[in-house]
């Protein structure tokens, strides 16, 4: 508790600090940061750098329904949303720009000040880089359409914005050069951040740099990479949580806790308010009896299940959705479970489960054969990771493999909303004020 207390209260003085950047134009005539300090204030703006994400994929996956009554109180935008209809425009877009364009006024003031000791410089560099490339990543999961190597050179991409210049042209690049850049900016950061865990899980570590390369390339289908960043994660910060050490109670995980290798949560909004939120009827009746998950994630109200198992320690729309060790672990289970090495994979796994069933009395009996072990450790992965965001990049990923795609169903007002495996539907429109602005090329939905 003196850890997070501590935490908002260099927040608080961060964004003070960065008030007199905020209020002004950002562009080049603007005030700039000059010291170290200031470049640390901008990053340290949690609200601006680490909740500047938007929870649209979260929104639109199947962890949850809505009941007609809550449907019918949404505006239009969140309720074609919940039905994957076909004019949704998406959200987010300018906040995270908005942090790349911070990323990048740490980038160019650290090339105007040479006097900065190489200590300090490499950690801000550091922590701008991952700032920028896993926003550009969160972005691209978005606005994009899946990883495709057969069509990367030519698909469309994100805006590559590298000065601090709101007048700087928007220009879409191809998805190959964005995954370029993500994977350039990641692997500079995991080079110049220290090994040392930072002082608070706001702020990257390398340990964060290699996890965010791990998503990557599991995104990319990349498993042999994927695992190998998900490993040299794990080595800098492997610390789970006994679920048999934790209070069941309405909020039972603490904000900034040991899994926490990165700390970043979603703005809010929406449909994942707490009080519309009701956990899909399959997933729930996926946990066991014995599962700790079930009771801490979970509270059954009214004949319905709500989800609690918030790591933001709160029950608002702002859900977590930061990097954990115990994604890191399920990477790498998923990575070496397809490569063949089901009894490592297993292994693996055990790591996690042994903290996740009721006194470690979990079946510690392996599935036969590969393709068992992989879809049970894609089952875990889906039970572990709920309101994160991770299930809209799952099932996009997945839906490449026959056997793992899914279709997923909706019902309102007594019709049925159906959206396959591909669809069109699984990116999002650019907000129409940017594409007017811009000229860019708009997403076909």
């Amino acid at each position: 508790m003196i850890k997070i207390k501590l935490l908002l209260l260099v927040a608080s003085f961060s964004i003070c600090a960065c008030n007199k950047y905020l209020e002004l134009k950002p562009d080049k005539t603007m005030v700039l940061p000059e010291t170290e300090q200031d470049m640390q204030a901008l990053l340290d703006n949690v609200n601006f750098m680490n909740a500047a994400e938007s929870s649209l994929g979260e929104m639109a996956a199947d962890n949850y329904y809505l009941t007609d009554n809550d449907w019918q109180s949404l505006d239009i935008n969140d309720r074609e949303l919940y039905i994957w209809g076909k004019d949704v425009f998406g959200t987010g877009w300018g906040s995270n720009y908005r942090t790349i364009m911070y990323a990048n006024t740490v980038l160019e003031t650290l090339e105007k000040n040479p006097l900065i000791d190489i200590t300090a410089r490499n950690r801000l560099r550091g922590s701008a880089l991952f700032f920028r490339g896993n926003t550009l990543f969160q972005l691209a999961q978005l606005y994009m359409l899946p990883y495709d190597k057969q069509i990367a050179a030519t698909a469309p991409g994100l805006p590559l914005k590298f000065t601090a210049a709101i007048d700087d042209p928007s220009v879409r690049s191809s998805m190959e050069k964005t995954y370029a850049q993500i994977e350039m900016d990641l692997r500079e950061a995991a080079a110049l951040l220290p090994k040392e865990k930072p002082l608070f899980p706001t702020r990257p570590g390398k340990a964060a740099a290699f996890a965010g390369l791990a998503r990557l390339h599991l995104v990319m289908a990349d498993f042999e990479q994927a695992e190998r960043f998900a490993d040299s994660s794990l080595m800098l910060h492997a610390t789970l949580i006994d679920y048999n050490q934790v209070m069941n109670s309405e909020t039972p995980f603490a904000p900034f806790n040991g899994e926490t290798i990165f700390y970043s949560r979603f703005s809010g909004g929406g449909t994942l308010s707490q009080s519309y939120r009701k956990v899909d009827t399959t997933l729930y009746t996926m946990y066991a009896d014995d599962d700790l998950r079930r009771t801490l994630f979970f509270r059954e109200q009214d004949g319905h299940v709500y989800f609690k198992g918030n790591y933001d320690g709160q029950n608002t729309s702002a859900l977590f959705n930061g990097i954990t060790s115990a994604e890191m672990l399920l990477t790498k289970a998923e990575c070496l479970a397809r490569k063949g090495k089901s009894s490592e994979a297993w292994n693996v796994l055990s790591e996690l489960l042994r903290y996740r069933y009721s006194n470690n009395n979990f079946n510690e009996f392996m599935p036969i054969g590969a393709t068992n072990v992989l879809n049970f450790v894609l089952n875990e992965r889906r039970k572990e990771l709920l309101f994160r965001g991770i299930r809209w990049v799952d099932l996009r990923r997945l839906n490449k493999e026959e056997d793992l795609a899914t279709v997923l169903t909706r019902n309102v007002l007594g019709k049925e909303y159906i959206m396959l495996p591909n669809s069109s539907r699984y990116v999002f429109l650019i907000p129409d004020d940017v594409i007017q602005q811009s000229g860019m090329e708009q997403n076909v939905r």
